[in-house]
């Protein structure tokens, strides 16, 4: 059994969850064509802030996954 400490579940709207090595803070790409997963990234801390202060809820951690066509599917 895989111990949940060495692996983090990236879930990705309308298809299989996929699994990847814990690593630093980032977010996804995801080719709507053929499914490609890209990590990318970025710093999501001001858009943490920014929802904060406009609501009561504070965010401790966020997933973002962006959609749209990768290179390859472009060409």
């Amino acid at each position: 059994m895989v111990e949940k400490i060495f692996l983090n579940e990236v879930k990705i709207p309308e298809t299989k969850s996929v699994y990847e090595l814990i690593k630093e803070e980032h977010s996804h790409l995801v080719c709507s064509s053929c499914g490609k997963i890209e990590d990318i990234m970025i710093d999501t801390s001001i858009l943490q802030a920014a929802l904060s202060k406009q609501s009561s809820f504070k965010v401790q951690s966020s997933e973002v996954i962006f959609s749209g066509t990768c290179q390859d599917c472009q060409d």
